[in-house]
Order: structure tokens, then sequence, then C-alpha cells
């Protein structure tokens, strides 16, 4: 019986297959384990001949970096031949490829986050900055039109309509215009 999608079943990382892989970098042979395990005793390998029978797996290669980060879980070959040595060291290099991709997957995507990151800061920094700088601008404009109407106040408290003449008037409003001027040329 091969291995095939419809044969998925979910994995609890506590589970004792997991345990032992997590424990021991080797490859664990179904046949080999189930001949270690005796009759009638509880034992940690009963339940990892019940996982790989489940599966169903005739072999399980770790996939180690850092640690474990998966497993290649193999059905039966084909003619029912053993899983040699030979063909175990090929497969374990294979698992090692594959770790190695992982690792650099997992890379790939922490550096792509940190650089959204990154990129969020700066555009942060960057608004900060315009937004200091125009609340500079708005108040340096401000402030130049408080002091226009300071001029404008202090020039209409120095006009008396009683004693002005018709000069006196054209004269503040010229100067009133100046100074409106300068307020809308800021």
């Amino acid at each position: 019986s091969n291995l095939s999608p419809d044969n998925k079943k979910p994995i609890n990382p506590d589970a004792a297959l997991v345990e032992y892989l997590k424990e021991k970098s080797d490859p664990i042979v179904y046949e080999e384990i189930k001949m270690m395990v005796r009759e009638g005793e509880d034992s940690p390998l009963h339940r990892i001949i019940a996982r790989m029978e489940a599966l169903p797996a005739h072999a399980v290669i770790p996939i180690h970096k850092n640690g474990l980060l998966g497993f290649l879980a193999l059905g039966e070959r084909h003619e029912r031949s053993i899983f040699d040595q030979d063909l175990l060291g090929v497969l374990i290099v294979l698992c090692n490829k594959s770790a190695l991709a992982i690792e650099n997957a997992m890379y790939y995507e922490e550096s792509q986050k940190n650089w959204a990151e990154m990129a969020r800061d700066s555009r942060l920094k960057t608004m900060g900055s315009m937004g200091t700088g125009i609340a500079h601008q708005v108040r340096n404009r401000l402030n130049a039109i408080s002091a226009q109407c300071m001029l404008l106040e202090d020039l209409l408290d120095s006009f008396d309509p009683e004693t002005a003449t018709r000069e006196d008037c054209y004269k503040l409003k010229d100067e009133c215009k100046k100074i409106l001027a300068q307020i809308f040329k800021i």
C-alpha cells in the first residue's frame, strides 16, 4: 500500500513518533523497529509502530536543521524490497537538502516580513518629517499674518476720523491695501 493524498492524517506534535524523531536523527524502518518490540511490553515503540501502520509508512526519515522541521514518510517499496542502507543514505541526503530548502524559505519569509516592517517604519518616519516641516511652514505664515494684523491694528488705532482729512483716509486705505497684500502674499 502506498501513501496517497487521501491518506493524510494529522500528527500531534507530542506524538511518540514525533518525539522519537526529535531525539534521534536516524531513519525509522518499520521492519527493524517491529523486531525491537516485545509482545505485551508497553513502550513508546508500540505507539510509533501504530502510527506508522496508520500512515501507512514503512520508513520515516526525519528532516533536521536546528531541530525537527518535518519528516518524510515512505510507503511500501515496489516488489516489497527492503529499505537498505544505501537507499536510506540517499534519502537522508534528500531530506538534508529539503531541510536547507525549508530553512531558506523560512529565512526568505522572515526577511520579507522584516523588509515590510522597515519600509513601513521608513514611510512613517518620512510622514512625520513632512508633518513637522508643514507645521513649521504654517506656523511661520501665521506669525507673519499676525504681525501684519498688528500693524493694521496700530494703523487703525492711530487714525482719528474726527480730525482726518480726505487725504488721510486715502493714505489709510492705501496702507491697509499694502498690509492685506502682504498677508495674501504670505
